[in-house]
């Protein structure tokens, strides 16, 4: 009877140390997966770092690019506004000389001299004002700056004295 009961024994036993070994092995494979997997996730760690430094540096780079296009949208434009403001102001002009030379072409066949100057002064005077007012309106609507309109009219003063 020892020897069944050893035997029953050592079989429980056996039985047991199988168990042991599975679970060893099942240990074994879990604490494996854990190590791939924790090797995985830093590499993808790694990767969405790599992939953060890239996404800074593209958004830095169309920043650039951005600021580059802008600029030179901008001088662009501010040259396109120039000129038309000059044309416009040269039309302008254009067509006020013409209206005075017609008005002294007028006033000559006047006879009486101070008719005539003091029609000239009220329409040099309706001049400067039109052409005061057209500067102030150019500068209201934002077609040209405050700035260019001093410039427009130190340019007249200049050519006025000389003519």
């Amino acid at each position: 009877m020892k020897e069944g009961y050893i035997q029953g024994k050592i079989q429980e036993f056996d039985y047991k140390l199988k168990q042991q070994i599975e679970l060893i092995e099942y240990l074994k494979n879990e604490l494996q997966l854990f190590q791939l997997s924790k090797k995985e996730q830093k590499d993808l760690v790694k990767k969405l770092r790599d992939i953060d430094k890239l996404k800074d540096e593209i958004i830095l780079d169309i920043k650039k690019e951005n600021k580059k296009i802008l600029d030179t949208s901008f001088k662009e434009s501010k040259d396109i506004v120039n000129k038309l403001v000059s044309k416009t102001v040269e039309k302008s002009i254009e067509k006020i000389k013409h209206h005075i030379d017609r008005s002294i072409e007028e006033t000559k066949n006047e006879l009486d001299i101070e008719k005539i100057l003091s029609k000239y002064n009220q329409r040099v005077l309706m001049v400067e004002n039109l052409c005061q007012i057209i500067l102030e309106e150019l500068v209201n609507q934002r077609v040209i700056s405050s700035e260019r309109m001093k410039i427009i009219q130190k340019r007249a003063e200049i050519r006025t004295r000389k003519e």
